[in-house]
């Protein structure tokens, strides 16, 4: 008994220590990350684009990107619709880029986030006295769907929006709220959920790591854009995959799949970051001809 007493101490003892090494190896790789540069492509990552047609602008597109992204998961989409016609406007969401130093990310709670794009769509109605299209991508599609359920834009687009994680949702979600502040800062698995190996080197994201805070932040939001999905009645185009690694396809059919006004485009050969990825072209063309409609 006093051997596997000292055992199970010596073991504690391992994975305290290694946690807190764990731990400062984040802290420093956060430093470091919230002062490097991007390189050619930093003001994408960091600064509100701002793209005008040339043109008389028809309208203006909102664009929202996603939990750690920036205006960078749009640029593909973005320029095309600029070709068209529509000024875009892509807002930084707060505490998304690593213009924020990780362990702040998590104060921005999703009640702000809906009053910054409720401000953004109302300032987009008074410069050009009609209402906007909104395009939200992931954690945008997200807040873009609490946004449509009121009345101040014309045209919606959700490109794979959150509601849900493909598996284990429940059990992740209860493991952030016990371990969370054990664990307050990690690193993404990867750069971005891609299938294509060119759109992999191709894409940035806007950070490296996810708050643990935030993260349950975004399940907040998540929670009340499926509260009022069932509201939604404006003209809306999602773009998903069943192949997508972060988000639920089946969550998707399942709010969506009985609405009238709702179009549901899949696009199997795709994971996440879609605009990027294999069939980023035709997803392309699908979102400037339904903006085009």
């Amino acid at each position: 008994m006093t051997a596997l007493y000292r055992y199970s101490k010596k073991t504690l003892m391992f994975f305290i220590v290694m946690l807190v090494i764990f731990n400062i190896w984040i802290f420093v790789f956060a430093i470091y990350e919230y002062s490097v540069s991007w390189g050619e492509n930093t003001s994408w990552c960091t600064e509100e684009q701002l793209l005008k047609p040339e043109q008389d602008s028809r309208r203006c597109v909102v664009m929202v990107h996603g939990f750690g992204g920036s205006p960078f998961d749009f640029k593909p989409l973005a320029s095309q619709l600029a070709k068209n016609g529509f000024l875009v406007r892509i807002p930084i969401m707060p505490g998304q880029t690593k213009d924020y130093l990780a362990y702040n990310r998590g104060k921005f709670t999703h009640a702000f986030f809906i009053k910054w794009l409720r401000e953004i769509i109302k300032e987009e109605q008074e410069r050009f006295g009609r209402k906007p299209y909104l395009i939200g991508f992931s954690m945008g599609a997200t807040l873009s769907t609490v946004l449509a359920a009121e009345d101040g834009i014309d045209k919606l687009v959700l490109i794979a929006p959150f509601y849900s994680l493909p598996k284990y949702h429940n059990a992740l979600v209860n493991f952030n709220k016990l371990f969370g502040f054990v664990l307050p800062v990690v690193p993404k698995l990867a750069s971005g959920q891609l299938y294509s190996k060119e759109g992999r080197n191709t894409y940035i994201p806007g950070t490296f790591l996810v708050s643990s805070l935030a993260f349950r932040q975004l399940n907040f939001l998540a929670s009340e854009a499926i509260d009022v999905a069932p509201k939604l009645s404006i003209p809306t185009l999602i773009v998903a995959s069943r192949n997508d690694k972060v988000i639920s396809f089946a969550k998707i059919n399942e709010l969506f799949s009985q609405h009238s006004n709702v179009t549901i485009n899949e696009y199997p050969r795709s994971n996440h970051i879609m605009l990027y990825d294999y069939e980023c072209d035709a997803i392309i063309a699908d979102v400037v001809s339904f903006c085009n409609e």
